[in-house]
């Protein structure tokens, strides 16, 4: 495995929302979980992920468009633009495996070596974008909340609040559900020499710190929205309540009008 290269590029891709892999795994794989093939030309890999990223190793630009779009005909939801991360792979004669300043160093590179570095890398891109993402939202929510605190009124939509926490909720999903930030590889099971490796690649990556990061900020939106939300809701009962009162009250005078006048 790459034989005669001292250095090489690794790029992760995130694409969309989901890859349809059973379809990929019809071709023969160099692993499976996470889905790995070498590609035509000599050294050469690529790291699948159901949850929308794509890892590559050494793969040269117009093999990478061929791929992609060979893989884009399985993605749900492909992004107009791609969200990527790039790093350096190095091979190293020194018998043990460092990571510092985005290059990763390699002694005896193996293709479980590779997937476990796809997989902290896909976990790194598609971070990324959901900063990106919750970013956006709460530049959304703030005009909200200062809203609120100098009108002492929310002056916002049912409809758009309900889309927002919906939004947050399925974010939170796709991080938990589908990507599992938060947990080891499956890989380690079988190859827990390689556990070390993983941690000094999760620690370079910023991987725990950014996914807590991440959580505060979905936690911030979501209760920011719900509050608003519920102030709508708390001011719609009230004014139903006394739409009752009213009703009731005019159905008062209507009886004593009645009994005193029409008689």
């Amino acid at each position: 495995m790459f034989q005669d290269i001292s250095s090489l590029l690794i790029r992760a891709l995130y694409i969309g929302d989901q890859i349809d892999i059973r379809q990929l795994e019809k071709v023969k794989a160099c692993a499976r979980n996470p889905l790995t093939l070498m590609v035509e030309q000599e050294a050469a890999y690529v790291t699948i992920f159901r949850y929308g990223v794509v890892v590559m190793f050494n793969v040269k630009p117009q093999d990478e468009a061929a791929l992609m779009r060979e893989i884009m005909l399985h993605t749900k939801r492909p992004l107009e633009k791609p969200v990527v991360e790039e790093s350096e792979l190095s091979i190293t004669t020194t018998p043990s495996d460092t990571v510092a300043d985005n290059i990763i160093s390699v002694f005896a590179p193996t293709v479980e070596k590779l997937q476990i570095i796809a997989d902290v890398m896909a976990k790194s891109v598609i971070l990324e974008f959901y900063e990106l993402e919750e970013s956006r939202n709460l530049e959304r929510i703030s005009p909200l909340a200062e809203f609120l605190h100098s009108q002492g009124r929310t002056g916002a939509k049912t409809q758009e609040l309900l889309k927002q926490i919906g939004k947050v909720l399925l974010n939170q999903q796709i991080m938990v559900g589908r990507v599992e930030v938060g947990e080891k590889p499956d890989l380690l099971w079988d190859f827990p020499e390689l556990e070390r490796f993983y941690l000094r690649l999760s620690d370079e990556f910023e991987i725990r710190e950014r996914d807590k990061a991440l959580e505060r900020k979905m936690e911030i939106i979501s209760r920011t929205s719900q509050t608003v939300l519920d102030i709508i809701t708390a001011k719609r009962s009230l004014r139903v309540e006394w739409y009752i009162v009213i009703l009731i009250v005019f159905e008062i005078l209507l009886t004593l009008y009645e009994m005193f006048f029409t008689h």
